[in-house]
């Protein structure tokens, strides 16, 4: 028995020993253009980056490389941060394998990191964790619990993905109203590994105001869908809401707001609204709103293309935000892998340089996201998410495609 014991206790021993062995991965990438995302012209630079982190900038003779140093030839090359869709529904792509596909595929596209925004956080948290292992291949995911109310739930057909949780007492899916413990039902959504909620529609502005509160002291961000009728953006502006989602929906205000979110929804695009952009609409008054708050503008301009209604105005008030200074993000809200696609609308149909849409999909996102100061761009101390192009991207944003090496934590994608 004791011979046992001693053998049981050197087990344990070596086991933990070998797990406290660090193993130090090194990577450097020499004398390439380096876009750090600040909104700086491309610089002749080398980066070193160790354990998937940057930890030197500056001249390849001067960073320390061993024998075990990965050397990446940047020559001729442009790095830049890896894409960021802040807006997906990892639930579009169907079963396990489906979404896991649709993960590869945007990977496979630059984007190295995604949030989604209402999925099934227990598929998500094991999603996440399996790519944290290097178990799949894909971006690193983040995600958001969504908040709405009792009536919203029993109506919306989509709820029924959740079939465990149609009356709203899912954790990363809640319903709420006047009398909810709000600072209990922001404890449960962090619990689930959120680092957003999400609030969807029919909240009202005391609830939207401690939600956000509640949310705000434990370190999370707030997305707020416009769709909280009859209340309408105009009336929760004065709540320091951390992105507003679609474009298309500021343009409800109260002249012209629904009574109800469904009823609203059964006519979504067959609407006047949808039709030009009306100078009523006082649009300058919410994006400077959005302006003094540093509110994001989650635009989803891409989704408004394929829903074949809404686009002209949702583009005019992309367009009006971006010339008042509101910061955009690229979020796409739809099935497949179409962030490269918001990219490119940023610059060709809004009017965004190169420069300000990949500031867009990578330090926008990060600070919609909350992940700012270690996702983002490229600096030292961050996390190497890096795109390698063979193009200079601020000469045609198209050139984002002419990937040579992703990296995702410091890792080269294959």
């Amino acid at each position: 028995m004791k011979k046992y014991v001693i053998l049981l206790i050197l087990f344990f021993v070596s086991v933990s020993g070998s797990y406290s062995q660090e193993v130090i991965t090194e990577t450097i990438i020499k004398n390439t253009y380096l876009i750090d995302g600040n909104g700086n012209e491309p610089e002749l630079q080398s980066i070193k980056i160790v354990n998937g982190i940057i930890t030197q900038i500056g001249i390849f003779e001067e960073l320390r490389a061993t024998e075990n140093t990965i050397i990446i030839d940047g020559t001729g090359k442009y790095l830049i941060p890896g894409l960021i869709d802040s807006h997906i529904h990892l639930m579009m792509g169907g079963d396990e394998n489906g979404q896991k596909d649709l993960l590869l595929k945007m990977l496979k596209t630059g984007v190295t990191t995604v949030q989604d925004l209402v999925g099934d956080a227990r598929d998500l948290a094991f999603y996440s964790k399996q790519q944290k292992r290097g178990l799949i291949k894909s971006p690193e995911i983040y995600y958001a619990a969504m908040f709405t109310t009792t009536d919203f739930m029993k109506k919306d057909f989509r709820m029924g993905m959740f079939p465990d949780g149609q009356n709203g007492e899912l954790p990363f899916l809640q319903a709420v109203n006047e009398n909810t413990n709000f600072k209990q039902a922001i404890a449960r959504a962090n619990g689930t590994g959120a680092t957003a909620i999400k609030l969807y529609a029919g909240l009202s502005e005391n609830i939207i105001k401690n939600l956000t509160k509640e949310a705000h002291d434990m370190g999370m961000k707030v997305w707020c869908h416009p769709t909280q009728f009859p209340l309408t953006v105009q009336d929760i502006l004065e709540i320091d809401i951390d992105v507003y989602c679609h474009a298309g929906l500021l343009a409800y205000t109260s002249q012209n707001a629904p009574s109800e979110y469904h009823e609203w929804f059964k006519n979504l695009y067959d609407n006047d609204h949808y039709k030009v952009f009306p100078e009523s609409l006082e649009i300058d008054n919410v994006l400077n709103a959005m302006l003094d708050h540093n509110t994001i503008l989650d635009a989803t301009l891409v989704a408004w293309k394929y829903s074949d209604k809404g686009f002209e105005l949702a583009a005019e008030i992309i367009k009006r935000a971006h010339e008042l200074g509101v910061k955009i993000t690229t979020g796409t809200d739809i099935q497949g892998f179409p962030t490269l696609e918001e990219l490119y609308l940023l610059v060709e149909v809004i009017g965004l340089s190169p420069k300000e849409a990949l500031i867009s999909s990578s330090k926008n996102g990060a600070e919609a996201i909350g992940i700012e100061k270690t996702h983002g761009t490229i600096e030292i101390g961050k996390v190497a998410n890096l795109l390698l192009l063979n193009e200079n991207p601020f000469n045609n944003i198209r050139n984002v495609e002419k990937i040579d090496k992703i990296l995702v934590g410091g890792n080269i994608v294959d």
